[in-house]
């Protein structure tokens, strides 16, 4: 009896302690998923994002036709979507989609028969009545309704009101893989008085009532769409065959002219660099709602108004963005991938490569320079090597992290620029484009084409820039005037402090009671001697004065000598010339 109790009260204290431990899992769990959604923890997102990339990429989807009713007042949507999905590697009963948890899935079908399916947060799982075989496509049919949820992982998040609009392509409000380029057809019926910004052809329109039903198309395969409508007033231009679309939201007094002249300027340069987008249509929207500004892989750019007021800024920012129609919507990186070559570099530092090429085309070298000195990142503070980084660093914008994506990705595309020279640049990215355009690309893929065109191993370069995070620190070192033979020489020991080591095309400038000689040479190593010549005693001496490698500690870049004695005073400038 005393034994049987004894039991009782042992399986009563074993059960306590399991009861204990399930609750303390469930809080962990309960942590961990608020962590998730909320981007507090990168690596955690990048691991389940890296596994569902695993699932979704032995699917494709080829096509999309989307049916919307959209309802401004109410905040709500209702929608059909049809979804053409192709099996290239294996016979697919299981099917994975990114879906927007906050919309409410009444129904998935392929062709009369339902599917089962399963929902755990934005995943949405699929078994078919029916298998997909393998290099076959078959149609599944989503119907849904609801109100999007912020996801929380969006550049500029979603929202519906009565006055505008915005549906962004990471809000997942049509059923999404990430997994490259599809046609597109869309209908849309709304309220009359919301006008609809968006990229693609306007097939049919008719107005009933107070409703309108548009229909468009795309003239070329997308990898995103994004929906914008609202009280926008829009203007339009036609220009050697491809239309051009401002729409400035009610009460933004911007100049729409300048704008459409600045969309146009850009696209005839970059098709001149990269060979043509093949868009028909090019959209540019402003608002005061949106967080940041964005290129969804269709052709159309939403900016917030905050982003204009300095002519130059808004002229790089076009720049930017349009260049996301070659740099994302022609080639495009590999999402979700949490792994080498994961691709944001291709995206965001060619477009902000692109961004300064025509600052030098529209406003000249002056301007290369003032943009060189904003690319500013600590190679301290790297948390990865640049070929690392991912959309989802650039999602939850973190200082270093942005720092690394668009400043040392566009000054490290602009070295491979200076390296290669502009010709055989711009033939390795045309060659680059045409090779790989509408699929997913990496940077080893970039490099094999790039060493084709130069003739030469390139692995010095990728190596270090892309795949350390290794640095570069020029500097002068012992500096000496030397007097002879009636000119006035110095010597110096030009050194690379830094541990990133590659042969350098270098500038050094030297002034002379107001006359400045340029001398150019190559640097390799960690130093060399130096010996300049002048007619008049050399008061400044300053290396790689327009900026053109990434050395972020310039302090030692420049010397200048405060007497005529052969002694010498540094004095100390912070960044860049004079």
């Amino acid at each position: 009896m005393k034994l049987s109790r004894l039991f009782k009260e042992i399986w009563f204290i074993i059960l306590v302690f399991v009861i204990i431990l399930l609750i303390a899992v469930g809080f962990f769990i309960q942590h961990q998923y608020k962590k998730l959604i909320s981007g507090e923890d990168i690596r955690l997102l990048k691991f389940v994002a890296a596994h569902i990339n695993t699932l979704l990429a032995s699917q494709h989807v080829e096509r999309y036709d989307l049916r919307m009713l959209l309802d401004p007042r109410q905040a709500q949507l209702k929608m059909t979507s049809e979804v053409a999905v192709h099996a290239p590697d294996e016979d697919r009963r299981w099917l994975f989609f990114l879906f927007n948890e906050g919309l409410k899935i009444n129904a998935i079908r392929q062709g009369d028969r339902g599917a089962n399916f399963w929902r755990v947060w934005l995943l949405t799982i699929i078994r078919l009545p029916t298998s997909i075989q393998q290099g076959t496509s078959a149609v599944v049919t989503f119907e849904y309704e609801g109100r999007p949820k912020p996801t929380g992982i969006s550049i500029s998040p979603s929202y519906i009101t009565p006055e505008e609009c915005l549906l962004t392509v990471d809000e997942f409000w049509y059923p999404s893989t990430l997994q490259g380029f599809f046609e597109l057809e869309f209908e849309l019926t709304l309220p009359v008085e919301h006008e609809v910004v968006f990229a693609g052809d306007l097939i049919s329109k008719s107005i009933r009532d107070s409703l309108k039903t548009l229909r468009c198309n795309y003239s070329r395969p997308i990898n995103g769409i994004s929906l914008l409508t609202g009280h926008f007033k829009l203007h339009e231009r036609c220009d050697s065959g491809i239309t051009y679309r401002v729409a400035l939201a009610d009460g933004i007094a911007l100049d729409a002219g300048q704008i459409l002249d600045d969309m146009i300027e850009t696209n005839n340069l970059f098709s001149e660099c990269y060979g043509s987008s093949a868009h028909a249509v090019f959209a540019l929207a402003v608002s005061r709602r949106m967080r940041r500004g964005f290129h969804e892989g269709s052709g159309f750019i939403g900016l917030s108004e905050r982003y204009f007021g300095n002519r130059k800024n808004e002229f790089g920012l076009i720049a930017h963005e349009m260049a996301h129609n070659w740099w994302g919507g022609t080639v495009t990186a590999r999402w979700l991938a949490d792994d080498h070559s994961a691709g944001e570099w291709l995206l965001e530092g060619f477009a902000e490569f692109s961004s300064l090429y025509a600052m030098k085309r529209h406003y000249g070298d002056a301007a290369v320079t003032g943009k060189l000195k904003g690319w500013r990142f600590d190679p301290h503070q790297a948390p990865m090597p640049l070929e690392q980084f991912t959309v989802i660093e650039n999602l939850f914008a973190e200082p270093a992290h942005l720092a690394n994506i668009y400043n040392k990705g566009a000054y490290v595309t602009y070295m491979l620029f200076n390296s290669l020279g502009e010709q055989k640049f711009f033939e390795v990215c045309k060659n680059f484009i045409a090779q790989q355009r509408y699929q997913t690309a990496t940077d080893e893929q970039f490099q094999k084409i790039a060493e084709t065109v130069a003739a030469e191993s390139l692995d010095w370069f990728f190596a270090q820039w892309l795949r350390s995070i290794r640095y570069l620190d020029l500097g002068i070192e012992n500096p000496v005037r030397m007097p002879e033979d009636g000119e006035n020489g110095i010597r110096f020991t030009l050194v690379n402090k830094g541990d990133l080591q590659m042969p350098l095309a270098c500038d050094i400038i030297t002034i002379s009671n107001g006359d400045t000689v340029t001398h150019s040479l190559r640097f390799s190593g960690t130093a060399q001697s130096i010996h300049l010549r002048s007619r008049e005693p050399i008061q400044k001496i300053i290396i790689d004065p327009e900026l053109k490698w990434a050395d972020m500690f310039r302090d030692n870049n420049r010397f200048e000598f405060v007497s005529s004695s052969a002694a010498s005073i540094q004095k100390s400038d912070r960044i860049g010339i004079k």
